[in-house]
């Protein structure tokens, strides 16, 4: 039986709150040691400008612009620090990366709450989400036929707003 590879960088777990928050990297470690995989492909990040295939340039910016700064917040639950733009780019690349050899993206930060321009059809937070990593490599690709399964208790309002048109 031919093992799924997981697609993980380590910058993932560097996507971190001060303090105890749900979205953590506790989630992708407890993940790894439950699964223990063994093949395990680390992708590259995409280029910012990629980003613009799935969000507005000036969201973008805002988190590019907000991560440089420090810890701070987009909203009341989605926290950046340091490290989050280039963590969420990292994840951009884990998502196509899974798509090339038919893996699984253990990404963060997580995505699919995040609409063209951050908070999607007028919800209140992104929901923990920076880049919309479902979204990115059906666009990049240009797929046209996709079926998305979305198992999370909220669905998935950026991915929609995304393809809202499509």
């Amino acid at each position: 039986m031919n093992e799924v590879p997981v697609i993980y960088a380590p910058i993932y777990m560097d996507h971190r709150a001060e303090g105890y928050h749900p979205e953590n990297p506790e989630r992708v470690k407890r993940v790894l040691d439950a699964i223990r995989p063994k093949v395990i492909v680390e992708p590259q990040p995409v280029r910012k400008e990629d980003a613009f295939l799935i969000h507005d340039p000036d969201y973008v910016g805002l988190v590019e612009k907000e991560s440089r700064l420090g810890y701070s917040h987009l909203d009341a639950d989605t926290y950046v620090n340091d490290r989050t733009f280039e963590a969420a780019l990292y994840a951009l690349g884990g998502a196509l990366t899974a798509y090339e050899v038919q893996g699984f993206a253990l990404t963060r930060p997580p995505g699919h709450h995040s609409g063209v321009a951050g908070k999607a059809l007028g919800g209140p937070t992104l929901g923990f989400c920076i880049f919309n990593n479902v979204a990115f490599p059906i666009k990049k690709l240009g797929l046209k036929r996709v079926a998305i399964i979305d198992f999370d208790v909220h669905h998935g309002n950026g991915t929609q707003e995304i393809f809202w048109n499509d």
